[in-house]
């Protein structure tokens, strides 16, 4: 049985082998007295969780900064796969090495994967290390959807470039769906269609409802569902 470990300054996962005398629990990752075990939990079999352990930046100045001066401990040690992320890997993991600041004066950028936090950042678990997760990664040629072994679909899908439109925007049953396209980007004919054709069946939402002012060059079309 595979577990996560939760101790005062870092968690593991590995494969549970039971209990050592003295009271150690046993894994495959290491050996811990039990008394210095905080939290222990049984991954989804979908996360498919390395053998390792990563220490936990509670004082990252940055994580601070973007949560307002709250500790970021359950933050980054929470499983939430509320958000996937959909299209190209290699562009994905581009835009999640972009800097960001949060609005705090004195406080140094961070990057947005920081913050976005997907379970498998880097697509080589053995080099990624976790603690926890905020977002699931899929590439838009996936044959089968992320969400497929999840007991509820997720809050939020992005889908990030044309193809993953036409391909993910039928099938996403998420409560809410962001599509990012580019003007220049082949393929564009198709996923305009496909939102149009998903636009005539909701209703429009004003700009004015939404706290969001695109920036110059871009624009934003909003539609919700009448249900």
């Amino acid at each position: 049985m595979r577990v996560w470990l939760h101790l005062a300054d870092r968690v593991l996962s590995g494969t549970f082998l039971g209990l050592r005398p003295g009271g150690q629990v046993h894994t495959s990752a290491g050996s811990y007295l039990a008394q210095v075990v905080e939290e222990v939990r049984v991954p989804p079999n979908w996360a498919a969780l390395p053998d390792g352990h990563s220490f936990l930046a509670v004082e990252d100045p940055f994580l601070r900064g973007m949560l307002r001066g709250r500790s970021p401990r359950s933050f980054i040690t929470s499983w939430n796969q509320d958000i996937v992320i959909v299209g190209s890997r290699d562009a994905l993991l581009a835009d999640l090495e972009e800097r960001i600041s949060p609005a705090t004066p004195a406080v140094p950028v961070g990057t947005l994967a920081s913050i976005v936090r997907p379970l498998d950042l880097l697509g080589e678990r053995k080099r990624c290390q976790i603690p926890g997760w905020r977002s699931v990664l899929m590439s838009s040629r996936s044959s089968s959807a992320a969400w497929s072994e999840w007991d509820e679909s997720p809050e939020v899908a992005v889908l990030d470039g044309s193809y993953a439109v036409s391909r993910w925007l039928e099938e996403c049953r998420a409560r809410l769906v962001i599509a990012v396209l580019d003007r220049t980007e082949s393929g564009l004919e198709a996923a305009v269609g496909a939102l149009e054709q998903e636009r005539a069946f909701m209703d429009p939402i004003p700009p004015a409802e939404i706290a969001w002012e695109p920036p110059a060059g871009c624009e934003l079309l909003a539609y919700r569902s009448r249900g």
